[in-house]
Order: C-alpha cells, then structure tokens, then sequence
C-alpha cells in the first residue's frame, strides 16, 4: 500500500506543477482588451487592430491617425517592423496620434 500512496502523491505533485505552468505561460501571453484604432493611409478608411498582444504589429495600409483605447501605451513608427522612425507614444485609454502631413505610421508596439 505505501508505493500505491507514493505513486499517488508523485502523480499529484505533477499534475498540480504542469496547471501551475500552464496558468503562468496564459498570463505571460496576455493580450490588452480594446482597439487600436487608426485610418488607412492608403484608402482613407477607419480600421483597427483588436485586443493587440505585447510586441510589434504592422498596420495594415499605414495609419494616418490613431486612437488607442487599449490598456497598452502604443508607440507608432514609420518602419514596418518597429525598429525605426518612431513617431510617437499614445498614451492607453484614449490617448491619440492626430498625424501629421506626409507621415504614415508603418507598425505599433504595444508596452
């Protein structure tokens, strides 16, 4: 009987490890809840980019303006890949980006 028990506890042990992982790895992966909001350079219609993640995005047709009603501070670049040409920080929750003449944001990162 005490190797059934052992076996048992070991089992529980890992099983409660593997949920305990598998909560930390959902939280690290957290996605903020809103919109990015921008209008197309290309077309000059509104557009957005939904409950974003942590990182860089491109935006599809370049932005012209923005508004950010994410939780995330959302920096936008002319670069597509956010390496360069940072234009601005907007801030989370309503901040907003009004363009300026001759500038189209190419990407976003949100922080």
């Amino acid at each position: 009987m005490p190797q059934k028990s052992t076996r048992l506890r070991q089992t529980g042990l890992a099983l409660g490890a593997t949920l305990l992982l598998l909560g930390c790895l959902t939280f690290s992966a957290q996605a903020a809840p809103g919109e990015f909001e921008y209008l197309r350079a290309d077309n000059n219609k509104p557009d957005t980019i939904s409950d974003p993640s942590l990182g860089c995005r491109s935006i599809p047709g370049g932005a012209a303006n923005a508004s950010n009603r994410t939780s995330f501070t959302a920096t936008v670049y002319t670069s597509l890949g956010c390496g360069a040409g940072k234009i601005k920080d907007i801030a989370p929750n309503g901040g907003t980006w009004n363009g300026a003449p001759l500038t189209v944001a190419g990407s976003v990162k949100f922080s």
